[in-house]
Formats: structure tokens, C-alpha cells, sequence
């Protein structure tokens, strides 16, 4: 399955889970995923963080060995504010580590 192009077809919350059913916990699938959404931008990383959403509300796990990444992301210059909700949004099913919820703190306060 071209991966891409599924997400970029994406129109419907059937298509959606379809896709989220294909990754399953397939670690190759899951982290093919993660790359496409930390490296995309617009519809691309949207879409992905629409699938990326579910896969953090069901199964958070799933998210803590990218959470570094994606808070790094969420502050390059000229990211999409899209992406950065997207962001927010997920993390709200992960309990951040101590540790780097205070180094993301001191990094947006600084």
C-alpha cells in the first residue's frame, strides 16, 4: 500500500479508520506513519495526525518514543499552526515525562 497516496485520498472517517486498521500495531507501519506526519506539511500532515489522533486515544503507548520529535516539530519556524494543534491534540492522551514536559516548559517560556 502506497501510504501516501491513501492518506492524501482520505475523505471520509471510514477511509480513516481503514487506514488506522492497516498501520494496526505494526511498528514499520507506525513509524512509515509518524515520518510522513513529522515531515509533511499541509493536507499530508493533517491527515496523518487525523490517523496519528486515533492511534493516541486508543493505544498512547504507541506515541511515547516519538513525543521528542514532535515537540521539536511543533517548534521549528514556519510550521503550520495546523500541525501544531494537531500536535497538542495528540498529546493530550500521553502523559509526558516529567523531564521533557519541563524542557518543552522552559524551551516556550524562553
Amino acid at each position: 500500500m502506497d501510504i501516501e497516496k491513501e492518506i492524501l485520498a482520505v475523505r471520509s472517517k471510514e477511509q480513516m479508520v481503514r487506514l488506522v486498521k492497516w498501520v494496526g500495531k505494526d511498528k514499520s507501519h507506525f513509524q512509515h506513519l509518524m515520518e510522513l506526519f513529522l515531515q509533511g506539511d499541509g493536507p499530508l500532515a493533517k491527515k496523518s495526525a487525523w490517523i496519528i489522533g486515533h492511534f493516541a486515544e486508543g493505544h498512547p503507548e504507541l506515541i511515547l518514543p516519538w513525543l521528542k520529535p514532535m515537540i521539536k516539530r511543533m517548534q521549528e519556524q514556519g510550521v503550520y499552526d495546523a500541525v501544531k494543534c494537531n500536535i497538542i491534540r495528540i498529546l493530550q492522551f500521553v502523559d509526558i515525562p516529567r523531564k521533557l514536559r519541563e524542557s518543552w516548559q522552559t524551551s516556550v517560556l524562553n
